[in-house]
């Protein structure tokens, strides 16, 4: 384990699986909570760890198949104004990119537990526009199905109180 993360290990009971979420910077409980809700089902992630300008390229997320790993980037998600060109205001912007970030990973992990065999056909794809096409094309399904994802949440669940986003809160109350 690394020193800069704060492990939370879960085991909900004798028929699930372990997984471990770590928070060098902490989301708050609501996304702590909806990860492990997410993840645990899922045959191909072991580990979430929630960091902070960490992540290659200012990506708000990644999902690693063979570490099976999900890493959100916190810190580049502050940085991520996507929802605000739509008209978003500044804080609730934040969370949904957090909640789209952890929802369009979780999707590329479903993507591989549909289709394992999609882990053979990246290790053996030589041809660069192959491997585009690929991605193109798992791309554009996790998409999709974050979008809907995303429509059904937001029906649901209401933006917490900022004081509950722990470090992510801290950070808005800082810019603001």
């Amino acid at each position: 384990s690394n020193r800069f993360f704060e492990p939370i290990t879960y085991r909900r009971c004798t028929m699930s699986k372990d997984y471990t979420i770590y928070t060098h910077a902490d989301p708050g409980p609501a996304v702590i909570k909806l990860t492990a809700e997410l993840v645990e089902p899922l045959a191909y992630v072991d580990s979430v760890k929630y960091v902070a300008w960490q992540v290659e390229g200012g990506k708000p997320g990644s999902y690693d198949p063979i570490k099976k790993e999900v890493i959100i980037d916190l810190g580049n998600i502050l940085n991520n104004y996507d929802y605000h060109r739509m008209g978003m205001l500044y804080v609730a912007g934040i969370w949904y990119t957090v909640i789209h970030t952890l929802f369009h990973e979780i999707t590329h992990a479903e993507q591989v537990e549909a289709d394992p065999d999609i882990l053979e056909l990246i290790n053996f794809t030589q041809s660069p526009d192959e491997m585009a096409e690929l991605v193109s094309d798992y791309e554009s399904a996790a998409r999709i199905a974050t979008r809907d994802k995303m429509i059904e949440f937001v029906k649901e669940n209401t933006l917490p109180p900022l004081k509950e986003w722990s470090w992510l809160g801290e950070q808005i109350s800082n810019l603001v």
